[in-house]
């Protein structure tokens, strides 16, 4: 059950931050004010500046971009173990100009670090091997050697499929980081396929009860 509890409240911020992603500064602001509501009360109060009253590039742990009409390119939540660089501050910080694009890689890139809990800054990765590399050469059959031990530890019935929900899930972001840009999934498709995932999820679980 907590296990279920857990892939469902992702796959609610997965959601949420596309709706960010794709649209504004407000949205933003919106997002991570609805994340925060999810936090528990005693970690709450790491958030304080996380109000209506403060600019959302006054809060403490976001960082947003100079060219990007202050949308949020960089969160650093480590007390929450959530920190990591939002990629399009990558992609514009070199003069590229904000599009779907790159909204769509900082996604991708979010949902890979969400379901691994790793981060492509992580003393792990160089060179060649990334996380996106990493998640890539594990899928299908070793999906559940790179989810976030979160997710595993928790345990689920038997016939279950967290590999195939799991697997479909890191798919999505994958495909939404590929390269080059022009080959990366479109939002409209990224959210019917995250729709697709969550009502197959509700399906196995309902029939797992009979």
């Amino acid at each position: 059950m907590r296990r279920m509890k857990l892939f469902l409240f992702l796959s609610f911020h997965a959601l949420m931050l596309l709706e960010a992603f794709e649209n504004s500064h407000e949205t933003d602001k919106q997002a991570l004010l609805r994340f925060k509501s999810q936090v528990s009360e005693e970690k709450k109060v790491l958030l304080s500046s996380w109000n209506n009253s403060s600019p959302l590039c006054k809060w403490k742990g976001v960082t947003c971009g100079r060219k990007q009409h202050e949308r949020v390119t960089g969160l650093d939540l480590g007390g929450f173990q959530l920190g990591g660089v939002i990629s399009p501050s990558i992609e514009y910080a070199m003069g590229g100009e904000i599009s779907v694009h790159g909204d769509a890689y900082s996604f991708g890139i979010l949902i890979l670090e969400m379901f691994s809990g790793k981060r492509p800054t992580d003393e792990m990765f160089g060179g060649d091997f990334t996380l996106r590399s990493c998640i890539k050469s594990a899928l299908p059959e070793q999906v559940l050697d790179v989810a976030d031990e979160l997710v595993l530890h928790n345990g689920l019935r038997v016939g279950f499929p967290a590999a195939e929900c799991l697997t479909k899930v890191l798919e999505v972001g994958l495909g939404c980081s590929e390269e080059p840009p022009a080959n990366r999934l479109g939002m409209s498709e990224v959210v019917k396929e995250l729709i697709s995932i969550k009502e197959r999820f509700f399906e196995a679980r309902r029939g797992d009860r009979h």
